[in-house]
């Protein structure tokens, strides 16, 4: 691990670093020094696929790590390539489960980008990482505009809640709405 993070640190190689982080990423669970490497990697680094596969390391090594969160978002908010959007929404949901700006993301993602493709995946991924609050999950996309890929991650949640939970998250957002645009807010004001 210590070579791995060495060569993080001193290679001036995009590819030899990025070859470092994602051994990091296969050997490194739970080690401290891997997870600061990069850590520091994704918020040094000026490569887009770079931070991607750094993140993708990071979440790996230490799920539901708050930076590979955020470095995802930030892919997906920031980017111009819709294949590297896809694929950060993709890591997003294998690590993001639960977390509202990951959710937030995702809710964007779909109610903003152009690409089918973009759109299914973050819909999927939405569905993976809402699985602990599904009524969140509704209530989050019941104000928009709702396209097949709403349609098909409602369809699918649906069928795991009650109805009576089902139809208050759709029709009464309350608290929820409130305290979800707000975190929105917050992050898009970071970023």
């Amino acid at each position: 691990i210590a070579a791995l993070v060495e060569l993080i640190n001193t290679s001036q190689d995009e590819y030899t670093r990025r070859q470092a982080a994602y051994s990091l990423g296969e050997i490194g669970a739970g080690n401290a020094v891997a997870i600061a490497a990069l850590v520091e990697l994704i918020n040094t680094s000026q490569d887009e696929y770079t931070r991607r596969l750094s993140a993708d390391s990071l979440g790996k090594i230490d799920p539901g790590n708050a930076v590979a969160i955020a470095a995802f978002v930030e892919l997906i908010n920031t980017s111009q390539d819709e294949y590297t959007r896809r694929l950060a929404a993709d890591s997003l949901g294998k690590i993001g489960i639960g977390n509202a700006v990951a959710i937030a993301a995702f809710v964007e993602l779909i109610n903003t980008s152009q690409d089918e493709y973009t759109r299914r995946q973050a819909a999927d991924s939405l569905g993976k990482i809402g699985i602990g609050d599904q009524s969140m999950v509704i209530t989050a996309i019941s104000g928009y505009q709702l396209t097949d890929e709403h349609y098909q991650l409602i369809g699918k949640i649906a069928q795991n809640m009650g109805y009576p939970e089902f139809y208050q998250a759709w029709h009464q957002p309350s608290s929820f709405t409130r305290s979800f645009r707000t975190v929105k807010s917050i992050f898009y004001s970071i970023f």
